[in-house]
């Protein structure tokens, strides 16, 4: 795989041209196939009325749900090559720092109490709520953690890393200890949402996420020789006239603000934003230039067949796509560890 590194423009172009084909795939299957007709309709503007079903499901559920599988697996990807490029290990992955703990604590909070905190009125709402708590909750949980990791004016990567650990425990069984008192409707919906799901999106909601994640990866790209720096170690960087504290500082918050908002919308989904980045580092590719887009492309790839499976396995049903996630993630990180000792 090291040679790909010779040709890094041309595996751009491969991972266009298969996530193009991708989102085609991705938008016929299903537990209602859709004709090739009826993409005809979609970009021509036409209407048949013996396609008029098919059409409404392409426009009003696959098509929203497509783009919003391209968006949230580009964002844990990016957000997976920013932390492992500031801990300087391919074995973290971006909601490491308590990001998924504080959101999952927050969501917990606001499905047990939000009826009593917000009226029986407000809490109709849940659809917008819930990802707006969700998403303090991921914020809080950095912003504590990036504080006491404060040594001096630098943040300490190892005490960083340690207070991701520890967030994520204690939130875990203040969660334990919430649920136990919940209702079984509750539970469910908790349970539901923590293993994530791409289903009941909107038009409304990716056009937030979009607006989000385009100003994180362009401030991000405008970081890439930065970070291109930060590879050969955190002590050089600073003798190469890199502000340490400043870069730190921005991973941290663009990692968190990407992460946040994709689990407010979505739930928590794993390891995408762990092997992806993984994977692309393996063809050799270092500079950010081009690890950027490679992994924001094959994050897409990755999370939309991950979301076309979960539709078709069990159809008409449909698994949470965390488990498909898990599922492909589990082995793939056991192998890593198995390879590579010396990133543990």
């Amino acid at each position: 795989m090291k040679n790909l590194a010779h040709s890094p423009r041309r595996l751009i172009l491969f991972f266009c041209i298969l996530l193009i084909v991708s989102i085609f795939a991705s938008l016929r299957l299903g537990a209602v196939s859709i004709d090739w007709v009826v993409y005809r309709q979609l970009l021509t503007w036409q209407s048949n009325a013996s396609y008029s079903e098919q059409l409404l499901i392409l426009q009003q559920i696959r098509l929203p749900r497509v783009v919003l599988a391209v968006l949230v697996g580009s964002a844990l990807s990016v957000g997976g090559v920013l932390m492992q490029t500031l801990f300087h290990n391919p074995l973290v992955e971006p909601s490491l720092v308590g990001i998924s703990g504080g959101s999952a604590l927050f969501a917990v909070l606001y499905l047990v109490f939000g009826k009593f905190v917000f009226g029986a009125v407000l809490f109709d709402f849940q659809a917008y709520i819930l990802p707006l708590c969700a998403f303090a909750g991921g914020w809080l949980a950095t912003l504590l953690a990036q504080y006491f990791a404060q040594v001096g004016k630098q943040i300490a990567i190892t005490r960083l890393l340690l207070l991701g650990v520890a967030i994520n425990s204690f939130t875990g069984a203040l969660i334990g200890f919430f649920l136990f008192f919940a209702e079984d409707a509750t539970l469910r919906s908790f349970t539901f949402w923590s293993l994530g799901s791409l289903a009941h999106t909107t038009w409304e909601k990716n056009l937030v996420i979009a607006s989000i994640e385009t100003i994180c990866l362009g401030l991000i790209f405008t970081y890439r020789k930065t970070l291109d720096v930060w590879i050969l170690g955190e002590r050089e960087a600073f003798f190469l006239g890199i502000n340490t504290a400043r870069i730190k500082q921005m991973i941290i918050w663009l990692n968190a603000l990407l992460i946040s908002t994709v689990i407010a919308f979505v739930g928590m989904i794993g390891f995408i934003g762990l092997i992806v980045p993984h994977i692309i580092r393996l063809t050799g590719i270092s500079q950010h230039k081009y690890l950027l887009p490679l992994t924001a492309l094959a994050g897409a790839i990755l999370l939309l067949w991950a979301d076309t499976l979960a539709r078709i396995v069990v159809s008409p049903s449909e698994l949470p796509i965390g488990v498909i996630t898990a599922l492909i993630g589990t082995p793939f990180f056991v192998f890593l560890l198995l390879k590579d000792k010396s990133a543990i």
